[in-house]
């Protein structure tokens, strides 16, 4: 039985393995992009994201309030 990018992709002459990296670059692509912006971004996300868990809370976050007021001032 055909997968599901094997079936979307028949009489395209696409191969499974290329449609296979180009999901996996499209999930990643806000990532890839944010690296080109800013170097070392999401090694930092990922570092932050450790803290939180270690910690059991964000320290940076923000109220709800505090974002709203912080937005309305726009």
């Amino acid at each position: 039985m055909a997968t599901e990018p094997e079936r979307r992709n028949r009489g395209r002459g696409c191969s499974p393995f290329r449609t296979g990296v180009q999901e996996l670059l499209g999930k990643w692509r806000h990532i890839i992009y944010g690296e080109l912006r800013d170097l070392g971004s999401y090694c930092r996300m990922l570092a932050k994201a450790r803290q939180a868990q270690r910690l059991g809370a964000n320290l940076d976050a923000v109220s709800l309030e505090k974002m709203k007021a912080l937005l309305s001032g726009c």
